[in-house]
């Protein structure tokens, strides 16, 4: 999966967006699929490879900061799983490439479960419960200057205005 930048800060929280556009970022997302056997329930682990490619002006240490996001699927809203923060120093080529480390999602998702046996038999239906990965935003910070950043999804991040 592969983001461009394109956000803006609405928030004065928010590190300056005065250099926004000075790192490209792309991202590839890791999985891992576990289905355990008899078991309705599903382990994903997701990590994302950040790959980093900054203009001339750009170069020293950076701060990486990733958010997983999840869907809650008792309460059917979107919620922070995970934040992360790490570096990544610009060499003289102006890129760096940084590895999250694994972010684990448990869930179950909806299903019928057979009551009684025979002729009679029902089946009721089981409501999907736990976390499910939703989504991913990066954010690259650099003395308190944001210079790039980059989601999954327009309305995921530090700056969404989106809310469930």
């Amino acid at each position: 999966m592969t983001a461009t930048l394109g956000m803006a800060v609405a928030q004065s929280s928010a590190p300056s967006t005065a250099s926004a556009n000075l790192v490209s970022i792309r991202v590839k997302v890791e999985n891992e699929h576990d289905d355990p056997k008899d078991s309705t329930t599903e382990v994903v682990v997701k990590k994302l490879n950040i790959e980093l490619s900054a203009a001339n002006s750009v170069t020293g240490s950076v701060q990486v900061n990733s958010t997983f996001y999840s869907r809650d699927l008792g309460s059917n809203t979107t919620v922070v799983e995970k934040k992360l923060e790490s570096s990544a120093n610009l060499d003289s080529s102006h890129s760096a490439v940084v590895t999250t480390a694994p972010v684990q999602f448990t869930y179950t998702p909806a299903f019928s479960k057979k009551v009684g046996n025979g002729r009679r038999a029902k089946f009721t239906k089981v409501e999907a419960t736990g976390r499910k990965f939703y989504g991913w935003s990066v954010q690259i910070v650099q003395d308190g200057r944001l210079l790039g950043q980059a989601s999954s999804a327009s309305f995921l991040g530090e700056n969404s205005k989106r809310s469930d």
